[in-house]
C-alpha cells in the first residue's frame, strides 16, 4: 500500500513538472512571434503527458511486503476452583456441673471354701526280708547266657578264580603286521553266576593298540559258581606273537 501512494505521489510530481514545462514553453513561444516559423514545433501537451505516463507504467511495480502473521495466543488456562471456606467450630459453653453418673454395684466376694480333712491312712507293714543274692554272682551267670546266645562270627567267602571258559582275545591285525607286543590289564566284577560284569582298562602297554580286544576277550571269560559277588578282580592279558602263532 505503501509503495503504491508512494508511486501516486511521483506520477503526480512528474504532471507538475510536465504542466511547468508546458507553461515555459509557451511563454517562449509568445516571447519570441517573430521566430516562430523558423523553430520547429513544441511537442503538443497531450504528447508530453503520454510520454509521461508510459514512463510510469514501464517502471517495475513493487508489491509492498505481506504484513507478518500473528498466531493467535494460547487460551490462558482455567483458573482452579477455590476451595470453599470450612465452617467456623462452634465452641459452646462448657457445664460447670458434675454430672450423675448411676452408682456401679460392686460384686459380693467370694466365701472361703472349707479344706477336706485328710484321712489318716493306715502305714504298710514292712515285707519280710528275703535272703539276698550276691551281685557278682549274678552278673557272671549273665555274661556267661550272653555269650552262649551270641552267634559265631561266619567265615569270610573265598573267591574261586579258577576259570571255567577263557578264551584267547584276537590279535589286532594292524599291531601284527607291525610286529607290536603288549599287556593289558583289566579289573572287573564277577557275579554269583561266574559271570563277568563292566570290565575295566586299568593299564595298557603300549596304550591305545590292545585295550579292545581284551575287554572283548574278558566279557567271554566264566568262573565257577560263587558265594557271592566279587567286585575288583583284576587280571592281566598278554599278547605276544610267539603265542599268537
Amino acid at each position: 500500500m505503501r509503495q503504491m501512494l508512494r508511486t501516486l505521489g511521483a506520477l503526480l510530481l512528474a504532471l507538475a513538472v510536465i504542466l511547468t514545462l508546458v507553461w515555459l514553453m509557451q511563454t517562449l513561444i509568445s516571447a519570441r512571434g517573430n521566430n516562430r516559423d523558423q523553430e520547429p514545433p513544441a511537442p503538443s501537451v497531450v504528447y508530453l503527458i503520454e510520454a509521461a505516463t508510459t514512463k510510469a507504467q514501464e517502471q517495475p511495480m513493487v508489491e509492498a511486503p505481506a504484513p507478518p502473521r500473528t498466531e493467535p495466543e494460547p487460551p490462558a488456562p482455567p483458573e482452579p476452583p477455590q476451595p470453599e471456606p470450612l465452617p467456623e467450630r462452634l465452641e459452646l459453653p462448657l457445664d460447670p456441673r458434675p454430672l450423675d453418673l448411676p452408682a456401679v454395684e460392686q460384686p459380693p466376694k467370694p466365701k472361703p471354701k472349707a479344706k477336706p480333712q485328710q484321712r489318716s491312712e493306715p502305714r504298710a507293714q514292712p515285707a519280710a526280708r528275703q535272703p539276698s543274692v550276691s551281685q557278682p554272682r549274678v552278673a557272671s551267670q549273665l555274661t556267661a547266657n550272653a555269650k552262649a546266645a551270641a552267634p559265631k562270627p561266619s567265615a569270610p567267602a573265598k573267591f574261586d578264580r579258577r576259570a571255567t571258559f577263557a578264551p584267547r582275545p584276537r590279535y589286532p591285525a594292524n599291531a601284527k603286521r607291525r610286529r607290536i607286543e603288549g599287556s593289558v590289564t583289566v579289573k572287573f566284577t564277577v557275579t554269583r553266576a561266574g559271570r563277568v560284569r563292566n570290565p575295566q582298562v586299568v593299564a595298557a602297554q603300549p596304550p591305545g593298540v590292545f585295550e579292545r580286544a581284551a575287554l572283548a576277550a574278558i566279557e567271554r571269560w566264566r568262573f565257577k559258581p560263587q558265594p557271592a559277588d566279587f567286585p575288583g578282580v583284576t587280571q592281566n592279558i598278554r599278547f605276544s606273537l610267539r603265542n599268537d602263532g
